[in-house]
């Protein structure tokens, strides 16, 4: 989830005549790639912003493997994978088993392609307490991931033009 990979290949050296030159691009492209990565936890924690529970979520990177550079940002949390990609319409509880919910909802995120912001929402209306299983829809995707790549990629486009213009201005 989150996860963008940027290769990263050795510029065209009869074009950079100094090795230095090289090594300060390499080190940019690296420090520009961190950058991004901050802006992707950031961008997904404001997806979770109103959410009672909070996921968390780890960066790793930027990483450098030959001439390939990625950073990751990820969560395990279950419930917040399950909301990012949907759920089928599925039935809940048991015959025996009361069950106790409010009849609205308000859901806090929009689904891919509207913005992964968050909001405030949740369930309202008269609390109904019902004997027996109940069949709940199904949560549609949010695809949260898809959101922030597209975002990242943008940015990350963006920076590198700049750094590249910067260098052999």
């Amino acid at each position: 989830m989150g996860f963008l990979r940027v290769k990263l290949t050795p510029p065209q050296w009869e074009r950079i005549y100094k090795k230095n030159l090289a090594d300060e691009l390499e080190n940019n492209a690296m420090k520009v790639l961190g950058e991004i990565g901050n802006t992707m936890f950031t961008d997904f924690q404001n997806t979770a912003k109103d959410f009672t529970h909070k996921p968390s979520f780890t960066k790793k990177g930027p990483i450098r493997r030959g001439s390939i550079a990625w950073v990751s940002v990820f969560t395990t949390d279950r419930n917040y994978v399950r909301l990012s990609e949907g759920t089928r319409a599925h039935m809940v509880g048991t015959r025996r088993q009361k069950m106790s919910f409010r009849p609205g909802y308000r859901r806090k995120t929009m689904p891919f392609p509207h913005s992964a912001r968050s909001r405030p929402g949740g369930a309202f209306g008269a609390r109904i307490v019902r004997q027996g299983p109940w069949r709940v829809s199904g949560i549609q995707p949010r695809l949260f991931e898809f959101v922030v790549a597209s975002h990242a990629q943008a940015l990350l486009e963006t920076r590198l033009t700049e750094l590249l213009g910067s260098l052999f201005d």
